[in-house]
């Protein structure tokens, strides 16, 4: 169906829309020809038909080419009522028969597109159809007075008037709940979206909490396996961060951790990711790096925590990390590999802090 739908979203959703009305008008057209064929209809009926089909087939041109692509309606649903509209006061006028299904068509119409059109294109819509039919009938009936039942007639405009307000009325409450059920959907995703990150991140450092790297880490196992590229883990830890606590207060401590977490994840790579693994820890997952470049990397991490201004958040305050650096090997578990970085770490602890320390 592609050739005939095309693969643009929006133009797909136009033609499919617009093919499902055209077998509406299809089995239309041929009723009508029955009834021209069969003596039941004058033969000017066809022009209904030749109006209907030359009018589908410009609309599929327009939407099958992208005209309406853009714009505020780019299914043309406005028009597309204009031109049903035609056809009502067409079969109104021309089919002998037609009065009584030619007003149910035009509620039709205008009830198939309720969700898409406006009140105001709605009320545009019915109240000129109405107007022609009431000037085909002030036409009629001084051209051929006999041929024409003006009760019948004025029986069949007092019920279209007395519709078209309904229909505004109902098109402006339909409007209502599918704004009301837009709002709902965004508010339903935006609160999935938070619950996702919830469950993703440290909800003070917005680092990723412990469960989500340790799925990150069984990834990262899997693609090593398949690839066979080295991965590195490494341990940090604050230096005398008890200290910090004790000294300026639990409110400053938390202050350092979140602006350890956001220098570290301003610096890291785009493949690097950051957890909070517990307390004043964190583990960095660093793939495709051997234990040497993976060292590199968070001592120049180290370094930017040791230069950066942590006075601005407290008097006297420095802030430093010790770190534990391992490279996975395939013959050992994850387990094992952070058992050698937080072996590593604590290394780097007893040989005087800052620093970084390789298993």
């Amino acid at each position: 169906m592609r050739p005939v739908l095309t693969a643009h979203p929006v133009q797909r959703r136009a033609i499919k829309r617009l093919l499902v009305i055209s077998q509406a008008y299809l089995l239309i057209w041929l009723v009508l020809a029955i009834a021209i064929l069969s003596g039941n209809a004058p033969p000017l009926v066809w022009a209904i038909v030749v109006y209907g089909v030359a009018g589908q087939l410009a609309f599929y041109a327009i939407l099958r080419a992208g005209f309406t692509l853009g714009r505020a309606d780019p299914l043309l649903c406005f028009p597309q009522a204009l031109f049903g509209a035609g056809a009502v006061v067409m079969g109104y006028a021309l089919v002998p028969f037609g009065q009584g299904p030619a007003l149910q068509t035009l509620f039709v119409i205008l009830v198939f597109d309720l969700h898409r059109l406006s009140s105001r294109q709605i009320a545009f819509v019915a109240t000129t159809t109405v107007a022609m039919l009431a000037a085909f009938v002030i036409v009629k009936s001084y051209v051929n007075p006999a041929g024409i039942d003006l009760r019948q007639e004025a029986l069949n405009l007092s019920m279209a008037v007395l519709v078209v307000p309904l229909l505004t009325i109902v098109s402006g409450k339909v409007k209502r709940v599918q704004l009301r059920q837009i709002g709902q959907k965004a508010e339903l995703d935006r609160v999935l979206g938070e619950l996702e990150t919830l469950s993703k991140r440290d909800a003070m450092t917005g680092a990723y909490n412990r469960r989500h790297m340790l799925e990150l880490l069984d990834a990262e196992l899997k693609r090593q396996r398949r690839n066979h590229l080295p991965f590195s883990v490494a341990m940090l830890d604050i230096d005398f961060f008890k200290r910090v606590n004790d000294t300026h207060g639990h409110a400053i401590g938390d202050v350092v951790l979140k602006q350890l977490a956001a220098i570290a994840g301003a610096s890291q790579r785009a493949t690097d990711s950051l957890a909070r693994w517990g307390g004043e820890e964190f583990l960095v997952l660093l793939p495709e790096s051997a234990a040497g470049e993976a060292r590199a990397i968070i001592d120049q991490l180290r370094l930017q925590i040791e230069r950066h201004d942590w006075a601005q958040y407290a008097p006297g305050l420095q802030i430093t990390f010790s770190s534990g650096v391992a490279e996975h090997a395939l013959a050992v578990s994850l387990e094992q590999t952070i058992e050698l970085a937080d072996g590593a770490l604590y290394r780097a602890k007893e040989t005087g802090r800052n620093r970084v320390e390789q298993a």
